[in-house]
């Protein structure tokens, strides 16, 4: 109908990753990814998607290019309510972790312009057992 408009009906989504490299001192920096097809990608495919976007960031400093991530958890949905703590949901992780790999992203309930969490696990489990921040506002 509109001349040179090329119109798909493939939905993509765009999802924000809170990259968090300390809890203790709250170091996150945000990595937006943009044109997800969440009916198709596994929580495997989209952790090698953020490995791949973080080594070839610019903005990101060396830091959180070489630490080890290993886990995945769901922040906040959009038109939801935010968490109390500011890094990172530590409330209900059986439901919010992304553990099996092999799960297709829509069907852990994931939706356009969610934000997920990724970090160590261990490092994770120590903040949550003790969730003291060294960080001054």
């Amino acid at each position: 109908r509109w001349p040179g408009l090329s119109v798909s009906l493939q939905m993509t989504s765009t999802l924000t990753v809170r990259l968090i490299r300390s809890f203790e001192f709250k170091n996150v920096r945000n990595l937006v990814l943009h044109s997800l097809d969440l009916d198709k990608l596994t929580v495997a495919e989209l952790k090698v998607a953020i490995r791949n976007a973080i080594a070839t960031s610019r903005s990101l400093p060396p830091t959180f290019k070489s630490f080890n991530f290993d886990t995945l958890k769901i922040h906040c949905l959009p038109q939801a309510a935010k968490p109390n703590d500011l890094v990172v949901n530590v409330d209900n992780d059986e439901a919010l972790t992304l553990s099996d790999d092999s799960a297709i992203l829509s069907s852990c309930g994931l939706v356009h312009e969610a934000e997920l969490s990724y970090f160590n696990q261990s490092e994770y489990c120590a903040y949550k057992a003790n969730p003291v921040t060294d960080f001054k506002w």
